[in-house]
């Protein structure tokens, strides 16, 4: 399992408990973390909705203005719709792909050239109602060609363990265009070809074979409850310290201030990553109130793993 991200060029490996014997069976574990299925190939009938026609002259990604979140540009096959299109994409959020409902909610996107380096793939994870997915659309938008935006058939795959819950997690697998080469820069999701998308998420690109240093990363299952064990913490840093880990990814849905304060501290800010992971949906809570259905199980984990 890989999360890359600039400097995340490090070999993950899931963390949830303390003891060793956790670390090293995650390892063989990783094969349910990174599914080799027929997910990872194009769904059939997919449509790449584009030509050679529409690509136009490459902007100069320099003279873009970061501090706008959208401009709106006009996508040749979508006739005179304009769509607003991603110049910055949102992080570390749940995003939901309608405006009207909350039945997919997608976290994080990566381009994936692991399994086959000449197709890779956009595979994006988050958690899902138990409805149907069929007619899902991946939007893929490049930063250099100003006015192309490809769209294609989704494939969603729901993950196991989601105890009957309303949300389940689910991993999205997006073909890319073999006639652009420029790696999109951010995916949105959506019910039509043309649909204006309710949020963009980035896409990070994972490196093509796995990183053989010896070095590895502890990913920590979501802080939840105000978390405030601050000597448990320590714990298990120190604990994986001493096992070789060199980069943590701390998982964080509430935690106190202390151990805020302890993760951003000198001797861990080096180190220690700490991911907003706030699924906005009802979650387990203590003491729990007879009127709150809980709709994803352990605070999203499933979707945690995967994006490790």
């Amino acid at each position: 399992m890989v999360r890359i991200a600039g400097f995340r060029k490090v070999v993950v490996r899931c963390r949830i408990l303390l003891c060793a014997a956790v670390v090293i069976a995650a390892g063989a574990a990783v094969h349910f973390c990174w599914p080799e299925t027929a997910g990872s190939q194009p769904a059939p009938g997919e449509a790449m909705l584009l030509s050679s026609d529409h690509l136009e002259t490459p902007v100069n990604s320099d003279n873009v203005n970061l501090t706008e979140s959208r401009v709106r540009r006009r996508v040749p096959w979508c006739g005179h719709t304009r769509l607003l299109s991603p110049v910055t994409a949102q992080e570390f959020q749940f995003l939901s792909s309608h405006r009207r409902n909350r039945d997919l909610l997608i976290y994080s996107a990566f381009y994936d050239p692991r399994l086959a380096p000449r197709k890779p793939i956009i595979r994006s994870t988050g958690i899902a109602r138990n409805v149907g997915m069929s007619g899902l659309m991946c939007q893929l938008w490049y930063r250099r060609w100003s006015q192309v935006m490809v769209t294609m058939q989704a494939h969603v795959e729901r993950l196991p363990e989601g105890d009957s819950r309303r949300y389940q997690a689910v991993l999205i697998t997006c073909s890319t265009s073999s006639k652009v080469e420029e790696i999109p820069s951010a995916v949105s999701f959506a019910w039509s070809h043309c649909a204006q998308p309710a949020g963009f998420l980035p896409v990070r690109v994972l490196p093509s074979t796995p990183v053989r240093n010896g070095q590895f990363a502890v990913c920590m299952s979501p802080l939840h409850s105000f978390y405030d064990n601050v000597d448990e913490a320590v714990q298990t840093l120190e604990l994986n310290r001493l096992f070789g880990a060199n980069r943590f990814f701390v998982y964080n849905f509430a935690s106190s201030k202390r151990v805020a304060s302890l993760l951003a501290s000198k001797h861990y800010a080096k180190d220690v990553t700490v991911l907003p992971f706030q699924p906005p949906v009802n979650i387990d809570r203590w003491p729990q109130p007879s009127n709150n259905t809980v709709e994803v199980k352990h605070f999203a984990q499933m979707a945690m793993l995967q994006d490790c």
